[in-house]
């Protein structure tokens, strides 16, 4: 099985929402991948915040049992892949592991984050998570 690490900031919104479409088009696809997420500053053991829960739930994805985590050498050491949701955090990735630069991938665009806003802000920044992961799939073959 081939791993999957996605990087925000605090690991609850953006990071999580990635990694739950990243798994759920993996298993509809029979992709030997599995997504796990990460941030470069995020409180240890904190669950996804209650907008991403509420949106991911519409698409039938449960991230009611996510804890976020804090990027580190092992966890990024164990990916095959590490996307970011901006070449910010690619940067910072880079600056403090640059043994991993290799790995490391940008999702789309630079992908705003949704903290602190309503469900609709949520709503739109999952659409692009969303976009962004099939256009990742599609366009790799599987090979990301």
């Amino acid at each position: 099985m081939k791993k999957v690490v996605f990087v925000c900031t605090g690991n609850t919104c953006r990071s999580p929402i990635a990694e739950g479409f990243f798994n759920k088009l993996a298993k509809e696809k029979e992709m030997k991948w599995q997504a796990e997420s990460c941030g470069v500053s995020a409180c240890e053991n904190q669950p996804a915040s209650k907008n991403a829960i509420l949106v991911m739930n519409e698409y039938g994805v449960d991230l009611t049992g996510h804890r976020s985590r804090q990027a580190d050498e092992k966890i990024l050491e164990q990916a095959d892949f590490i996307i970011c949701v901006s070449k910010r955090h690619l940067e910072l990735i880079a600056s403090v592991y640059p043994a991993f630069k290799d790995k490391l991938k940008v999702l789309g665009e630079d992908i705003p984050d949704p903290y602190g806003g309503n469900l609709e802000i949520y709503r739109k920044t999952a659409e692009v998570i969303q976009k962004s992961i099939e256009q990742l799939i599609r366009g790799s073959d599987h090979g990301i």
